[in-house]
């Protein structure tokens, strides 16, 4: 379907990778996903570990939602890169 979608012209996909997918991001990566491909992914992969995996593309997440939900503004900015 990726395929498809680039041969028609889209520059770019966004596709969110849900859950812990660790062990998928090699099959994952095999996916075009356009130049620079969009990436969101789940709290539960580390961005250093998708960003081996997608190095030309646009990685964002793993920020667990809940925190969003639960905590104020300035706490989530003061949360460490590895806290999920």
């Amino acid at each position: 379907m990726q395929e498809k979608v680039l041969d028609i012209g889209y520059k770019h996909i966004f596709c969110h990778i849900c859950g812990d997918q660790t062990r998928n991001l090699p099959y994952w990566a095999q996916i075009p996903m356009g130049d620079p491909g969009i990436i969101s992914i789940g709290h539960e992969v580390e961005l250093e570990t998708a960003a081996r995996y997608f190095p030309r593309d646009i990685i964002q997440g793993n920020l667990n939602a809940i925190i969003l939900q639960t905590k104020k503004p300035e706490e989530v900015t003061r949360l460490p890169a590895n806290w999920s």
